[in-house]
């Protein structure tokens, strides 16, 4: 039943109640278990595609060690929500990440943290396909029909729009972005793995809004077009080791910093943040509001918002929906229309848990890495009395010592501080040598330690690094496992 009407006057709220319902269950196996007793906090978003996955949360209590051991990697949980009645209406199903133990002074607490179910297809997939003037619905329906099985395109309305692309191994959210950016609509999955591609700003809502006085609770930038261009991002993976990869793009002080630690190589991070940077260079308009539960919404959709005393009365498109419940609430934060990556954000928040497990520690503001793979040999460009074992530097059979040099890495700004970061064993009597101009003249000794940087003599774009290792009776069995080269530019 809509809450509004339209008439001669525009816009008349009717107010509803607010009786928001949840219930949440896990299935492991053959078996479901409804363990809504047991949650007492938790939240799930809805975003439009381009800005990534949506991911969710539940913290559930855990006396007696009931969920200690009882969620896996293949547990599927669901969250279903209505307000005023049962809660039937599924509005999310993920499966599990990793389930985190937890106490406070409220008790022992299983915190999950989970992707919706499209992410392990989405997120592994590299696209490769020529399009060369085909609609945008055209390019939805063959990107899914040749890579995910499984997924529907129902709600894909037919448009008669031109778009041409070339796109080799690339990530399928940056190709979704590519469709976003170079056209008028915006693509959203549902929980039935059904793609939607509507006109952007075509859905109106006709069951919800957020009026001052009624549902609304804060609002923030609503309104207000900020228009802020970011300049440079900055972008953070971990390499296979686990060291941190660092790319940058772009130059000036507004910047944005980018996560997203599934990403193993330079060449991803440094193609990621370029992508980014070129977005956002374009402006951003911010702005989100919360709301008491908003029941029927989806991204992309077009909601109204009055408040009478400002004199506001505007359609916003939403961009991201997080609803969240616990012990103050139920509620529901908007984001209005952004037209880039909240990179989940791809680069998602990537969960919460990510943000507390792995963190990228950059205390030398650092622009660039050069994350060294010793059995790529294309990374090697002199290796004496040194062997690669299972992926490690290590020395060959009956040398002491050995020298490793690595390939030049061209950077497109001069290059004057460093920080070498390694994964090692007995190597406090190994040496390590960097330079940036490519010139084994200007090699210059350099310590591995996160805490501190240190500044060349000799500036330039080239840079590499040698390691000498070296056996003695404290250090047996020098062995470099992993190494990365932080750079800073001038």
């Amino acid at each position: 039943m809509p809450i509004r009407t339209f008439g001669a006057g525009g816009h008349i709220s009717i107010p509803k109640v607010f009786k928001p319902r949840k219930k949440v269950t896990v299935t492991n196996g053959d078996t479901t278990e409804d363990i809504t007793q047991y949650v007492l906090a938790g939240k799930w978003e809805d975003i439009l595609l381009h800005l990534g996955i949506p991911s969710a949360e539940l913290a559930i209590l855990n006396f007696r060690g009931k969920f200690s051991n009882y969620f896996t990697e293949t547990s599927e949980v669901k969250i279903f929500a209505d307000n005023d009645a049962t809660p039937t209406t599924l509005k999310f199903t993920g499966h599990v990440q990793k389930p985190a133990l937890s106490f406070s002074k409220t008790g022992p607490f299983v915190n999950l943290f989970f992707d919706h179910k499209m992410s392990d297809p989405i997120n592994k997939l590299k696209v490769t396909k020529n399009h060369d003037s085909k609609s945008t619905s055209f390019i939805i329906k063959d990107l899914v029909s040749s890579y995910l099985p499984g997924f529907t395109v129902t709600n894909v309305v037919t448009t008669t729009d031109i778009q041409s692309f070339n796109w080799e191994d690339k990530s399928f959210i940056f190709c979704i972005l590519d469709l976003v950016r170079n056209s008028n609509y915006h693509v959203r999955i549902d929980n039935d793995l059904d793609f939607h591609l509507f006109e952007k700003g075509s859905i109106l809502n006709q069951d919800e809004d957020v009026v001052f006085g009624n549902s609304l609770i804060s609002f923030d930038h609503l309104g207000i077009t900020t228009d802020r261009k970011v300049e440079r991002t900055r972008f953070y993976g971990r390499d296979a080791e686990g060291l941190l990869i660092i790319a940058s793009s772009g130059s000036g002080d507004e910047s944005l910093i980018l996560r997203d630690f599934s990403t193993r190589t330079n060449l991803e991070a440094e193609n990621k943040a370029k992508e980014a940077q070129e977005t956002y260079s374009t402006g951003l308009q911010e702005g989100i509001f919360r709301s008491r539960y908003i029941e029927n919404i989806s991204s992309g959709d077009k909601i109204p918002f009055l408040h009478n005393e400002l004199k506001v009365n505007s359609d916003f498109i939403c961009s991201k929906l997080r609803h969240t419940f616990n012990r103050l609430g139920f509620f529901t934060d908007v984001v209005i229309e952004n037209p880039a990556l909240d990179i989940n954000e791809v680069i998602k928040e990537r969960t919460i848990l990510e943000a507390k497990l792995i963190t990228a520690r950059n205390p030398n503001d650092m622009d660039h890495s050069f994350n060294f793979v010793f059995d790529d040999e294309s990374q090697t460009s002199k290796i004496t009395g040194l062997t690669i074992e299972n992926g490690s530097l290590v020395l060959a059979s009956g040398f002491s010592t050995g020298t490793w040099q690595s390939s030049i890495k061209t950077f497109s700004n001069n290059i004057n501080t460093t920080e070498l970061r390694i994964i090692s064993n007995d190597s406090s009597s190994s040496t390590f040598e960097v330079c940036a101009t490519g010139n084994d003249d200007d090699l210059e000794e350099i310590t591995p330690d996160i805490s501190d940087s240190t500044s060349l003599s000799s500036t330039g774009k080239r840079v590499m690094l040698k390691i000498t290792l070296k056996s003695d009776s404290d250090n047996p069995y020098p062995e470099i496992k992993g190494a990365a080269l932080l750079v800073k530019n001038v």
